[in-house]
């Protein structure tokens, strides 16, 4: 690998950064680093400076840039030519798959050994995907259930559930709301969990907004009434 290799290392946690930085030092891969804390600070630095190549947090609050799918699409918009390591704590399979559709092929688990970090870099320059074994755990996990429970895309109804249940709304009043019954309703929720992965409502909260599945909908008209579930801001 070339010397003065041009790395761009973006966390929004000091001591992860400080490990990614040492991580660098103990390996044979000469670089150059540069660290930063947020999308903004990403966007600063590649408009100054070009780098090579970019590791960079998923979960990462920007009040300017956002974080998520958000910052890796304008990322991919705006530096077309940057390599992009997404650095996770994430493992829900439908977030992940949403990534590597981006174009983003290299993922590594902050579960996993940060040497890790280093063969990820070493495939990326060399055009090659990489994802660490958790990340690959997570997919084949996925993959195995998505083979008992069919094919992994929602259905319109499931979409729609996933969508109101997201915005606040409960599985009684969502039935109210679409005129179907309470079984019905939470028997098409568990299907979507079931083909998304998903086994909590918070990895429901941060698909529902990542995939833009509230943002690409109509809003929704109803009334919550007094001691409805609300969801958590972000």
């Amino acid at each position: 690998m070339a010397r003065g290799l041009r790395i761009l290392v973006a966390d929004d946690h000091p001591l992860m950064l400080a490990g990614i930085d040492a991580t660098f030092h103990r390996s044979d891969v000469a670089s150059r680093v540069t660290l930063v804390e947020n999308g903004s600070g990403i966007v600063a630095h590649l408009e100054q400076q070009p780098c090579d190549l970019l590791i960079t947090d998923y979960s990462m609050p920007d009040p300017h840039c956002g974080d998520g799918l958000q910052l890796l699409s304008y990322l991919r918009r705006r530096f077309p030519k940057l390599r992009i390591i997404v650095l996770t704590l994430i493992d829900n399979p439908a977030l992940l798959r949403s990534i590597i559709r981006l174009g983003i092929y290299s993922i590594v688990s902050k579960k996993d050994a940060s040497s890790l970090v280093i063969k990820a870099v070493q495939g990326a320059m060399h055009g090659k995907p990489y994802r660490s074994p958790a990340i690959m755990a997570a997919l084949a996990a996925a993959t195995a259930k998505q083979a008992l429970h069919g094919t992994s895309l929602l259905s319109k109804r499931e979409s729609e559930v996933l969508r109101l249940y997201a915005e606040g709304l409960s599985v009684t009043q969502i039935a109210i709301h679409l005129k179907r019954s309470v079984k019905t309703i939470s028997g098409q929720k568990k299907g979507a969990f079931n083909k998304l992965g998903i086994q909590h409502d918070a990895e429901l909260f941060r698909y529902v907004f990542d995939s833009g599945l509230c943002a690409a909908s109509r809003p929704t008209r109803v009334q919550v009434t007094p001691g409805a579930r609300r969801v958590p801001k972000k």
